[in-house]
């Protein structure tokens, strides 16, 4: 497992930016890692090229680049980083391609991104970039709708016993033994069916393929393996639908983190819990880190 070294935080230089930016903050000066800014440019699809001299858009991409980097030469400065070493890059192309390349050139062990909230439902930052990023990136990536807690107590992993799930949970014990926090290995059991029992009863009856009884095994198969030691944990088993009900621990019991785990080749039409888990990130109010099991990753090193 590679120790942190350098976080890449992705900003378009918007408020929605912010969460990202005070995330990794907190990370750099715990750790005394450097930040590495990132800004990507694109230029417009060729209809809006055709529009720019009916609407006024005379600034030609290499100016847009430079006062990109200009801005984020004064966020560099500014009181939310300060103290921390920083980095900027600005750069011009598709933005998801761009912010794996930096990430890959400057060595960053930790990609932050933000969220931007369209239509009622949670986006990632730059629209589906983010998407993109989770399923290219060569490190874990931190998704942040809000800001992570400078301190962390309690985190959420989500487990489907599956090679991706066991990669996540290793990332999530390592972090929360550094942290000393409390760890919660959730599996949900979906329905496989509902019927419906006209006329007498009009509501669904859902049909579980499994009880939490009958999973003794499989988890026992999973955390065997697992370095649990000095770590406070426990493991639950829950009944329905399962991006509700990861939402609902995570809310109830106050966690500060998701740590998910993704089949890198699939991308995130396959994550863990399947579809499931692309709703999860898409819909969360928590920051959320995910995790590919041929990424490297994290060991953060001991504070102080």
């Amino acid at each position: 497992m590679r120790t942190l070294k350098r976080i890449l935080v992705g900003t378009d230089l918007s408020p929605i930016s912010e969460a990202p930016l005070r995330s990794a903050a907190h990370l750099a000066r715990r750790y005394q890692v450097p930040i590495y800014l990132v800004a990507v440019v694109s230029p417009p699809p060729v209809y809006r090229r055709a529009l720019a001299p009916l609407q006024g858009m005379s600034a030609t991409v290499e100016e847009m680049t430079a006062n990109a980097r200009a801005r984020l030469e004064t966020l560099a400065r500014s009181s939310l980083l300060a103290g921390l070493r920083v980095e900027v890059d600005a750069r011009t192309g598709a933005p998801f391609s761009e912010l794996i390349d930096a990430a890959r050139a400057c060595q960053a062990s930790l990609i932050a991104v933000g969220t931007r909230k369209r239509h009622g439902l949670e986006e990632r930052l730059l629209g589906s970039t983010a998407e993109r990023v989770i399923r290219n990136s060569p490190v874990p990536v931190l998704v942040t709708p809000v800001e992570l807690s400078a301190e962390p107590s309690c985190l959420v992993a989500p487990v489907d016993f599956s090679s991706a799930a066991r990669s996540a949970a290793e990332e999530a014990i390592a972090l929360a033994r550094r942290w000393i926090a409390r760890l919660i290995f959730l599996h949900v059991i979906e329905p496989i069916a509902q019927t419906y029992l006209w006329p007498l009863d009009p509501g669904a009856v859902e049909i579980f393929p499994a009880e939490p009884a009958d999973l003794g095994r499989d988890w026992e198969e999973f955390l065997a393996p697992l370095p649990l030691d000095g770590v406070r944990w426990e493991h639950r088993t829950l009944k329905g639908d399962p991006s509700t009900l990861v939402h609902d621990t995570a809310r109830d019991e106050g966690a500060d983190l998701l740590v998910i785990g993704t089949h890198g080749r699939s991308g995130l039409a396959h994550v863990l819990l399947g579809s499931v888990a692309e709703r999860i990130v898409r819909t969360t109010v928590k920051p959320v880190l995910t995790v590919r099991p041929d990424t490297d990753q994290l060991a953060l090193p001991p504070a102080g």
